[in-house]
């Protein structure tokens, strides 16, 4: 059966607002739900809405969703062994049987959640709910958080094509998110609004600096060069590990120390042996996945963002708010966060895409310039706290959804059954959940999807037509552009 928390059950409440029902991939302490739970946490402390929560995958944060509403957990997305089956039927090259076997399975799962006024999906990940849910609500949005490389090749065309053809409101954290969407996929820039990415801002402990140092093995001398996030190849730890061998070699003398948090995932990196063997084990820590990270980004003077492709990251905003200046490659939303590129007014420093060298001379004067390196830090800063916390973002989230709900219309597409068979083999073995089953509607959106491709093609998509613009910029699309 779904799992359904003690937390959650004690926190169900009745809503006098529209229903909505909030779908979150999975509970990692990564960007893309944490900022969800922050968005929760607001709504249900002030708005009226009646909601619950899907969690297709867990992680450490599941119970801190199941404290803010009535959480269904499954894992369509996670590691239990019907997943594992299944995503080996997808290697035995039978990807349709598998994708039938867990959408079986997963819709069983969650026959109860009916009747909802609103899905609200947060993450590209997070379609598979359209195809797993008794009925599609009227209104339905899409939370993008993913550029073209993750929505792409890692993006299942099932669940490409689902979101695509049932978003009625697509929201973009970052301009360049929305840029993708109109230039690459052909969705109508006035059904796309742009809500940056929000945090709460880290607080680290008073006095902890020098007992983080001391643990870290990092002199109180040093200064600290900060990097976060997953380590997967999107992320680049690899990068993170050149930049400071480069640092090393064309600075030898500088006392610095590059310090990473976050943790693995199945994408193994080795970054231990890279280390060693690029003679800088003694300069980079890698720390792994921290439940509050707060006191380690209190240490960073600056914080290297060197991910191949990251939207709009939080660890980049987390970092600034704490007045840590930030340099990052051009790889999206990091190009939004600078502004301006002159040096008296940009928010942080942007390298070209990828040039290693061009990073490791931006960061030395900033080491060398405690001035310069302060001046930075503060526009940074003043912008994340003006545009960027839960308090100052999440309302205007908050509004688009019910804008999104305003004038709705109220009709519900539910799912037909699925065959005989699969609905037999979906549900055989001892843990089987309970409930019905059923293949997607064929009800279409306005929406138009390229034409069909494998999921790690490399194909381009479909060619605009007359209509579409696909020289988009972060102005050209609605949603609030912070200044």
């Amino acid at each position: 059966m779904p799992k359904r928390s003690r937390t959650a059950v004690a926190t169900e409440r009745t809503g006098r607002g529209p229903r909505v029902l909030f779908v979150s991939h999975e509970a990692s302490r990564t960007g893309a739900p944490v900022m969800f739970l922050h968005f929760l946490r607001w709504l249900k402390d002030n708005t009226d809405l009646d909601f619950e929560i899907l969690l297709l995958a867990g992680g450490p944060l599941a119970d801190d969703f199941a404290a803010v509403a009535p959480l269904t957990h499954i894992e369509a997305l996670g590691t239990s062994a019907r997943s594992y089956l299944e995503g080996g039927l997808a290697k035995a090259g039978l990807p349709k049987l598998g994708d039938r076997l867990k959408v079986s399975r997963s819709r069983q799962a969650v026959d109860h959640l009916r009747c909802f006024d609103a899905l609200y999906l947060n993450s590209t990940t997070s379609a598979v709910a359209l195809r797993i849910l008794p009925e599609i609500p009227p209104v339905v949005v899409s939370h993008v958080h993913e550029l073209d490389a993750a929505f792409r090749y890692w993006f299942p065309e099932n669940d490409r094509r689902a979101m695509l053809d049932h978003t009625t409101r697509f929201v973009s954290c970052a301009g360049a998110v929305a840029v993708n969407l109109i230039g690459g996929w052909r969705i109508p820039r006035d059904t796309i609004a742009t809500h940056y990415e929000f945090i709460v801002p880290p607080a680290p402990t008073a006095g902890s600096a020098a007992k983080v140092r001391a643990d870290l093995g990092i002199p109180e001398s040093a200064t600290i060069i900060g990097g976060a996030g997953s380590v997967i190849w999107r992320k680049g730890p690899d990068l993170f590990l050149q930049l400071a061998a480069t640092v090393r070699r064309l600075r030898p003398d500088l006392d610095a120390h590059f310090v990473w948090v976050g943790g693995a995932s199945d994408e193994k990196v080795p970054t231990r042996v890279d280390a060693q063997r690029m003679g800088i084990d003694d300069r980079v820590h890698f720390v792994g996945e921290v439940a509050k990270p707060d006191d380690i980004y209190g240490i960073y003077d600056v914080f290297a963002l060197t991910s191949r492709e990251d939207p709009y990251p939080l660890v980049m905003l987390e970092s600034a708010s704490l007045g840590v200046p930030v340099v990052s490659f051009a790889n999206g939303g990091a190009v939004e966060f600078a502004g301006r590129p002159e040096a008296a007014e940009r928010r942080a420093i942007v390298v070209p895409y990828l040039d290693v060298e061009a990073m490791a001379e931006a960061l030395i004067p900033l080491v060398e310039n405690e001035g310069e390196r302060r001046a930075l830090g503060r526009r940074g800063q003043r912008h994340v706290l003006a545009n960027h916390t839960t308090e100052v973002a999440a309302p205007a989230l908050y509004q688009e959804l019910r804008s999104a709900l305003s004038g709705a219309p109220t009709t519900r597409r539910s799912l037909a059954p699925l065959p005989p068979r699969e609905r037999r083999l979906a549900s055989a073995g001892p843990d089987r959940p309970v409930g019905s089953a059923g293949p997607v509607s064929k009800t279409r959106s306005p929406f138009v999807a390229p034409a069909e491709q494998s999921s790690m093609s490399f194909s381009k998509p479909a060619p605009l037509d007359d209509s579409t613009d696909s020289t988009a910029g972060p102005d050209d699309f609605a949603g609030p552009l912070p200044q």
